[in-house]
């Protein structure tokens, strides 16, 4: 299953298709499943002005629906489209929400009606809203088998969230959709990579905050003609204390990293810098890809156990996640549903995602870098290290360009 969601606008409010229909025949072409043409607030980082003309929610609404309407009407069937939802809070994703949700209807689009879910903004991150949002879905008719089968979260980089959509997931095949997948992405192994850090090490202990750790990874020019194995050098060298491999490192000397030595000329005719190349990032990506992913499966795995995250732990022990879930969605009546999300109000605040960030520079106020990541150390004594990178297709362009 491949899901894309190329950009209509790039991160500098540039325009990447010339039009729509070469957008629609791009994602056909080369999909399985698709996101159709969200439009967002976007700021110019230089000016502080809209990007792309759009700069308040009820433009960004406007605009979306002239995208929902030219999209379902030329799809021509070959791949899966889900409706994005946005909103930077509760009022605002509701209003998306009601204004969005009739392109799922079958009654109204027939086979063009979008066959799923895409939760962006606030939908992703707060177990409160999510709940009520799929409820509000189930009994208006938009989570039906065979026809809406997908709900795939935008830019997910919170561990505990993997365990908490498997409980989701659990709960509506059981009561509603058996073949409901939830699905998630995340670009922080690719942010990691361009930062110079490397997935080292996880955990998962009971009770504990659980995260993916990563820290400075090997990278100088004395490396050059060293043949290693990467992780016996940047153990031996106290590069890290701690190191699992990937299928990538287990294949990797320290050279392949560092592969450029002293006196190595760059291709503007100086002497570079870094001992890295691009393909340097290209294995460095590849070695966190597989350990995020390995991650997610082994806190998977754990949760089963019985071995769980402090986020979903009651102070009291009384309160069980996945059982309350269930019970949500067991009910039949919309309203007792909605009541019963509600009842639990302070259990969902717990489970929140940063909502913040008090550092030095803060990019978006919804993801928090040191609640998902244990990093030990930057890579250089850059004054930015502290920056928080909004976990987005947009933004992982942005800085991989970077480099």
């Amino acid at each position: 299953m491949f899901i894309a969601k190329p950009n209509l606008f790039n991160t500098d409010g540039v325009q990447e298709f010339s039009t729509e229909k070469e957008a629609i025949k791009y994602l056909e072409k080369t999909t399985g499943i698709e996101m159709k043409y969200d439009v967002k607030r976007r700021k110019d980082k230089k000016t502080g002005k809209s990007a792309h003309g759009i700069s308040t929610i009820e433009e960004a609404i406007t605009a979306t629906h002239i995208n929902n309407e030219y999209f379902v009407a030329n799809r021509d069937g070959r791949c899966k489209f889900l409706n994005v939802l946005q909103g930077r809070n509760h009022g605002q994703s509701d209003a998306w929400y009601e204004e969005m949700k009739k392109y799922c209807d079958t009654n109204v689009y027939g086979d063009k009606a979008f066959n799923g879910w895409a939760f962006g903004g606030q939908n992703k991150i707060d177990i409160h809203l999510m709940l009520k949002r799929l409820v509000g879905i189930i009994h208006d008719g938009f989570l039906e088998e065979g026809k809406h089968d997908l709900i795939h979260c935008l830019g997910t980089s919170i561990m505990e969230y993997a365990v908490l959509f498997s409980d989701i997931q659990r709960a509506i095949r059981k009561h509603h959709n058996p073949k409901l997948q939830i699905t998630f992405d995340c670009a922080s192994p690719f942010f990691a990579a361009a930062k110079g850090l490397a997935y080292n090490n996880n955990t998962f202990e009971h009770n504990t905050k659980w995260t993916y750790a990563m820290e400075k990874t090997a990278e100088n020019k004395k490396y050059a003609t060293d043949t290693r194995k990467f992780s016996d050098g940047v153990l031996a060298d106290t590069i890290h204390k701690v190191f699992t491999d990937s299928p990538v490192t287990d294949m990797m000397v320290m050279k392949d990293l560092c592969y450029r030595g002293q006196g190595f000329i760059g291709q503007h005719g100086k002497e570079t810098k870094t001992s890295w190349d691009t393909l340097s990032y290209t294995l460095l990506q590849a070695h966190n890809v597989y350990q995020h992913m390995s991650a997610v499966q082994e806190a998977n795995r754990r949760y089963e156990t019985g071995i769980k995250p402090k986020m979903v732990m009651d102070p009291l022990g009384h309160l069980n996640f996945a059982d309350i879930v269930d019970e949500i969605f067991s009910l039949k009546d919309r309203e007792k549903s909605l009541a019963m999300i509600d009842q639990y109000t302070k259990f969902w605040m717990q489970m929140k995602a940063g909502q913040g960030f008090s550092g030095k520079k803060t990019v978006n106020a919804h993801t928090m870098f040191d609640q998902l990541f244990s990093i030990d150390e930057p890579i250089i004594d850059d004054p930015e290290i502290d920056e928080v990178f909004d976990d987005s297709d947009d933004v992982m362009q942005e800085v991989l360009s970077e480099q």
